[in-house]
């Protein structure tokens, strides 16, 4: 629990969790504590929402692909139409071993416009999809600039048309949504004939983590807890305090800062006075890190380290 006066520095803590733990591909979701009142929703499917959106699973999958530095690309247009239309586009690949020039359709060329994918960029075309992946710039250039924000990777090996290890970051909620919503896709876990749109149900929820923790028996699969940020928690009443210490309880829980400004209040929809207000059997399990308003020197550093 972050706990302290408006203005010192909660949210900028958790833009500095959400940027740090980013490149690790660690999930990390905020939200305000009155975002769960709403006349369409109860209050526990959204914090439950918010809960699935901050775990994360690596899925790994060996795939089909065309990967490669993009050498030339060549769209050719059909002339029936009165307007421009791209009807195909050759692209040309290049690894160390070889260079292979590929037919592609017009809507997987829509994607490259889309991503800004250029020459010398390092990109691979899945096989059966057709989704296209932007990694990067090759890194035979790094040096033809003295600053640079791309990322750069290493011209890939063997040839153009391989099969490739490919790890899929998602979240619970991500698969929840894939298979509440079927279709021909990795994260549609329940796949059968008579498939189609359902609510997604706790039933719908236990199902999928079934899976989950089966493909990580398996190997296929890792679990990434990451981090839920509730601000003003102190908005939440006594019903989600309670879904929220159950929840915290269960193997599939993320890391959850809470923060407020509140010292000693009722816990909302109660008459029961506790510091914060939130429950003595929550803050029990809590770690409290009290923030403070900057004062003028330290407000004086700080404007000098960004002059």
């Amino acid at each position: 629990l972050v706990a302290g006066p408006s203005g010192s520095g909660k949210t900028a803590i958790a833009i500095a969790i959400s940027k740090e733990i980013s490149e690790d591909s660690i999930p990390f979701c905020i939200f305000n504590a009155s975002q769960v009142y709403s006349c369409e929703v109860k209050k526990t499917e959204i914090l439950t929402q918010y809960i699935r959106k901050s775990i994360g699973v690596n899925i790994k999958e060996i795939k089909e692909v065309f990967e490669g530095e993009v050498i030339k690309i060549e769209p050719f247009y059909d002339d029936t139409y009165e307007e421009k239309k791209v009807a195909y586009v050759y692209i040309t690949l290049k690894t160390l071993k070889e260079q292979k020039k590929i037919k592609i359709h017009s809507s997987i060329y829509e994607n490259i416009v889309k991503q800004k994918i250029q020459e010398k960029d390092i990109i691979y075309i899945e096989s059966h999809s057709g989704i296209v992946k932007r990694v990067g710039k090759c890194s035979l250039y790094q040096n033809m600039f003295d600053i640079e924000t791309d990322t750069f990777v290493d011209l890939p090996k063997g040839n153009v048309h391989k099969k490739k290890n490919i790890i899929q970051n998602v979240t619970l909620y991500d698969l929840d949504i894939s298979n509440a919503q079927p279709k021909d896709d990795i994260l549609n876990f329940l796949q059968n004939s008579k498939s189609k749109k359902t609510e997604i149900t706790d039933k719908l929820r236990n199902e999928i983590n079934k899976i989950v923790y089966k493909y990580v028996d398996q190997g296929i699969a890792q679990i990434v807890p990451g981090v839920l940020f509730i601000d003003e928690v102190h908005m939440l009443d006594i019903e989600c305090f309670t879904y929220l210490n159950r929840t915290l309880e269960s193997n599939l829980a993320p890391v959850v800062i809470l923060a407020t400004n509140r010292g000693i209040c009722n816990i909302k929809g109660t008459n029961i006075i506790s510091a914060h207000g939130i429950p003595v059997d929550l803050l029990d399990r809590i770690i409290i890190v009290k923030t403070m308003l900057y004062n003028m020197e330290e407000i004086s550093q700080v404007l000098y380290i960004y002059r």
